[in-house]
């Protein structure tokens, strides 16, 4: 089980699938305090996110 100490740590790192309306916030959210693994299906999204748009 991964606890928030090591999620902190950035011992290890946090996925979310979809980076719709939730999961965008939430992406950036924890991306303040730890490593962030973003996966959605549209490739426009992906984009986007990569541009800094969105």
């Amino acid at each position: 089980m991964v606890t928030a100490e090591q999620i902190r740590a950035k011992e290890v790192k946090v996925a979310l699938v979809g980076l719709g309306y939730v999961g965008r916030p939430l992406a950036a959210a924890f991306g303040r305090k730890a490593d962030v693994i973003g996966l959605d299906i549209s490739a426009k999204k992906i984009e986007e996110r990569l541009r800094g748009r969105g």
